[in-house]
């Protein structure tokens, strides 16, 4: 399960951390979580995400050392769960590579992507339904990742930027 795709504390780890520390243990002995922390990351938000998901229960790594283009391209094609609530962003490259990757995505609610209307699937979260969403993504992942393997064909207009314009 990767969450967010740099430091910057706007991508809210250490909040989705919280919420997730509260499921049961059979779900959090299904997940690794991956925070990569490579870029934007202040040292004390780096301590706080590596203190809270220590006390999580969950196995977890935190990258913050810089990630060469292949390395990044490895994390995104073996992640699986992507978990995206940045307080904004504008479809960054980082999500539209995890949803070309065939990744189950949890996306934020108030991030106004292009996916619903182009037929991508993924889960809209909130804080409010964080939990509920997540525990069933990861207890029927194979049900949700089938239905992501359209995912692929479906973004090719978003990978680059000429298409890109045309979609949004």
């Amino acid at each position: 399960v990767t969450i967010g795709y740099n430091g910057n504390p706007i991508h809210n780890q250490d909040k989705a951390i919280r919420i997730l520390s509260q499921l049961p243990q059979s779900i959090k002995e299904r997940i690794h979580m991956v925070f990569p922390m490579t870029y934007s990351a202040p040292s004390d938000y780096l301590v706080k995400v590596n203190k809270l998901a220590l006390k999580s229960g969950i196995t977890y790594t935190i990258l913050d050392k810089f990630m060469s283009n292949k390395e990044v391209c490895v994390l995104r094609a073996i992640t699986g769960i992507f978990v995206m609530l940045e307080n904004t962003d504008g479809f960054a490259g980082s999500v539209r590579s995890h949803v070309y990757c065939q990744n189950v995505c949890i996306i934020a609610d108030w991030l106004d992507y292009p996916l619903e209307r182009n037929n991508v699937y993924y889960k809209k979260v909130n804080w409010d339904n964080l939990f509920d969403v997540f525990s069933d993504v990861v207890v029927n992942f194979d049900e949700h990742h089938n239905k992501c393997l359209s995912n692929k064909e479906k973004m090719l207009p978003f990978m680059t930027w000429d298409r890109y314009v045309e979609y949004m």
